[in-house]
């Protein structure tokens, strides 16, 4: 598992803090909206299935979280097997978990005061 943080650094436009402070907040809002996804998996309401892989999409992208199509199914699809549903989610979780890791060890290694102001 890797990330690619390629988009991020584009956008920025070389900004490290613009680029921490996208990171920071992404640490914080994208468990909260990933465990709104798998409450909605597990209701299996597929509106807000569809709505809340559509927002996450973009905000797994400018990380560089490599999702392998999961979310682009969830938001498109919206006639998913249970089965399939319970798999996608136990992945999405797992991809999440690695990625949250490299994330913050990107953070640290990265984006601490003394990099940025070099």
């Amino acid at each position: 598992m890797t990330i690619d943080l390629s988009y991020l650094r584009m956008v920025s436009g070389g900004s490290k803090d613009f680029e921490k402070e996208i990171l920071e907040t992404s640490l914080q809002y994208l468990p909260t909206e990933l465990d709104l996804l798998f409450k909605a998996i597990s209701t299996r309401n597929y509106p807000d299935i569809k709505a809340k892989a559509h927002k996450l999409k973009s905000s797994f992208n400018v990380v560089g979280i490599n999702h392998e199509t999961i979310l682009e199914q969830l938001d498109t699809n919206s006639s998913l097997d249970s089965n399939v549903l319970d798999q996608f989610a136990e992945r999405l979780r797992q991809i999440f978990d690695e990625s949250l890791v490299l994330l913050k060890k990107e953070l640290e290694e990265n984006y601490n005061e003394q990099n940025i102001n070099s």
